[in-house]
């Protein structure tokens, strides 16, 4: 599945350290280029210019990336927004990680 434009989503969770699994698979387009976007974490570049399938090598393959992520305020936002056709994502994962865990 996958949710695909211009969108955000808005997690409340506690302050605190994460890491952030955002997973996709290009299952439209099958060359590099057709479909570009860019991520945001709270404001700060995640990924830029991202590209599934020049990342997967290939259409219909998982690229999961992973970003460790640092709370100091309850919240997080993840943007996505398009540069070439729609932005899209299939899942996200937010794990806690540090102590005790």
């Amino acid at each position: 599945t996958e949710r695909h434009g211009a969108f955000r989503y808005q997690f409340n969770v506690p302050a605190g350290n994460y890491r952030v699994s955002l997973h996709f698979a290009e299952i439209v387009f099958s060359r590099p280029g057709e479909r570009v976007f860019d991520v945001f974490i709270n404001g700060q570049k995640a990924l830029l210019n991202f590209d599934i399938v020049a990342a997967a090598g290939g259409p219909n393959r998982i690229v999961v990336r992973q970003f460790n992520v640092s709370l100091p305020a309850p919240g997080m936002v993840i943007e996505l927004l398009p540069r070439v056709g729609h932005a899209k994502i299939s899942a996200i994962e937010i794990l806690p990680v540090g102590a005790g865990r």
